[in-house]
């Protein structure tokens, strides 16, 4: 797998909300400008670091705090062959998620894992 280069090291660290937001505009933000997604990224590890669980769905609907695939807190998230930009995030509690994130590419076959 080889990662993208985000725009700095800010866009490394996500804080994802009560609204659902792709994961494009919270690099973006994260990173104070515009992402630099090349459109064939296929990989991102995610880290929810602190605050509540988010879920995510990766076909562009829209997940909710009751609604999408849920990673706990302290979770290390591994996918592979998936369109990054179609991703959209949401916290399921009270506070706002700090997640880490790595974008890049993935050749088939290589591992991916959840823990």
């Amino acid at each position: 797998m080889r990662s993208l280069k985000l725009r700095n090291a800010a866009a490394h660290a996500i804080t994802v909300t009560s609204t659902a937001t792709s994961l494009y505009d919270l690099i973006s933000t994260a990173g104070s400008g515009a992402s630099t997604f090349t459109g064939n990224e296929n990989y991102v590890q995610l880290i929810v670091e602190s605050g509540s669980a988010i879920r995510i769905l990766f076909d562009g609907n829209t997940p909710t705090a009751t609604e999408g695939l849920n990673l706990a807190i302290g979770g290390t998230y591994t996918f592979a062959g998936i369109d990054p930009v179609k991703m959209k995030l949401i916290r399921t509690g009270g506070t706002n998620a700090v997640v880490g994130v790595d974008v890049g590419f993935a050749r088939a076959g290589e591992m991916q894992s959840a823990a």
